[in-house]
């Protein structure tokens, strides 16, 4: 029975079939070239034919259009998987050809565009962004040409720029440090009705620093900008993007610049924005701050989470604040949040470090009744107090209870 393979596609040469054909053993018999024989001699090339030779076409349509039998072997070749490899091998030979006429200068602009002149017919998006990726950057003047034919493809007829093409222009704008140039970026990008992806700000990852001053004016002033556009809910995801990026990598007050200006521009905030800050505050020993930043939350409407108070509730007692998290505690309850597991493990080890046992021990009940299975750190905490106190018959009955439920005591 006949074989089928699916082979990836690529660019065939005749010659190329026919060494394959010689190959012995793996892929069929040798000397099968009388196969390749049979088929009509490809036309004369000509390699004004959208950037392809006669012969490359020919091939083409003899491997999509028929089933060779060759070598032994029948060989199926779906016409989409060439096609979608033809024009990929395309974009590449053309971004290749453009980016040549950039290295070249851009000395005099009528000469670059009569240049470029050939392309724009096969233009598209994944081509800029491809030039646009392969451009490399030593000093801001060498990033124009590459701008350049950004705009230029910009008034093209027949062409318009996606969301990545301006994600792409304004991370390369951001490596050049021609903060003005993303600022411009920016606006078109708004003018143009497209939105903001997580990607837009990916560059302040990518250089791994804060925003500089100048960077950090663009972004803000794209963030205001959302007000004239009414657009505020569509890029809300970006600018968590950079706020997240920004904690991340600990750069808290930039990231707090960034909420301040998202806050002046009406956007709306979740508390997934708030508990990114939150947590990197805490994380920074700023509990201060992220106490006023729930606070900020709350006069805004925005509900804390149990998430976003376990957060400081955590930091609260592992910094021996025990006033400020028993006021936390109650500022929960007032918010109408409920607790969790989390919760009642973080209570314990608050009960525990105020050498209350039997307060933990109500709370590790509590948390049963209120249908939570409790963690083993919970227990563990509760027969160390125990222990430290001299009751040893209380905590040898926590022992057999969390062994009952599975777990090993590290107490």
């Amino acid at each position: 029975m006949a074989t089928r393979l699916a082979f990836p596609t690529a660019t065939f040469t005749v010659q190329g079939l026919a060494r394959f054909s010689s190959s012995p053993g793996k892929f069929g018999p040798r000397n099968n070239h009388a196969e390749i024989a049979k088929w009509p001699s490809p036309p004369a090339a000509n390699p004004n034919v959208n950037g392809n030779d006669n012969t490359e076409n020919y091939l083409y349509t003899i491997l999509t259009e028929k089933r060779c039998k060759y070598s032994g072997y029948w060989v199926d070749y779906k016409r989409e998987e060439v096609e979608a490899s033809s024009a990929q091998q395309s974009v590449k030979r053309d971004s290749q050809r453009i980016c040549s006429i950039l290295n070249e200068g851009l000395e005099d602009y009528d000469a670059f565009e009569q240049k470029l002149a050939p392309f724009i017919s096969r233009l598209s998006p994944e081509l800029v962004c491809r030039v646009i990726g392969s451009t490399s950057i030593s000093t801001s003047a060498s990033a124009r040409p590459t701008m350049s034919f950004f705009f230029w493809a910009q008034h093209q007829p027949g062409y318009r720029h996606n969301s990545a093409t301006f994600d792409a222009a304004i991370q390369f704008a951001a490596k050049s440090r021609d903060f003005q140039l993303m600022s411009t970026l920016l606006k078109e990008c708004k003018r143009w009705g497209f939105s903001f992806t997580p990607k837009t700000f990916s560059f302040v990852a990518v250089e791994g620093g804060a925003l500089k001053s100048p960077m950090l004016g663009a972004v803000l002033r794209s963030i205001h900008e959302m007000n004239r556009w009414n657009t505020r809910g569509k890029n809300r995801d970006a600018f968590d993007a950079l706020t997240s990026t920004l904690c991340n990598a600990n750069h808290l007050d930039a990231a707090l610049e960034v909420l301040r200006g998202m806050v002046s521009a009406g956007f709306c905030l979740t508390a997934h924005t708030y508990n990114i800050l939150v947590t990197a505050l805490c994380r920074e020993d700023r509990l201060d701050d992220a106490k006023l930043l729930i606070k900020h939350m709350r006069d805004k409407g925005s509900c804390p989470t149990t998430i976003t108070y376990n957060r400081l509730l955590k930091a609260y007692i592992e910094k021996d604040r025990l006033r400020e998290a028993s006021e936390l505690v109650d500022s929960m309850t007032e918010a109408g949040c409920t607790a969790d597991s989390f919760t009642y493990t973080q209570l314990i080890d608050f009960a525990c470090r105020n050498r209350l046992p039997y307060m933990g021990l109500k709370l590790l009940r509590k948390m049963e009744y209120s249908g939570f299975k409790p963690m083993q750190a919970a227990y563990n905490t509760l027969v160390k107090c125990f222990e430290s106190l001299g009751q040893f018959d209380e905590a040898d009955k926590l022992i057999a209870e969390s062994e009952k439920k599975g777990y090993e005591n590290t107490a």
